[in-house]
């Protein structure tokens, strides 16, 4: 259940920074964009990899 909590609550910051990211990268200029690019990327690839370990281990427990 806590797993399960954690998962919800990374998504949904996923979300959020993703959203957050983009408007940031729109409002300014392209080399912030790469910057922003550079430091976000890898954040948000490791987050997606994180979430789909706790998925497939969720979904491997309840069968």
């Amino acid at each position: 259940y806590p797993f399960y909590f954690m998962a919800v609550m990374v998504s949904w910051l996923e979300i959020r920074l993703a959203r957050q990211s983009c408007v940031i990268t729109f409002a300014k200029t392209e080399g912030t964009l790469a910057i922003a690019n550079n430091i976000y990327k890898p954040i948000f690839i490791l987050s997606m990899l994180y979430f789909c370990l706790i998925w497939s281990w969720l979904l491997k427990n309840a069968r």
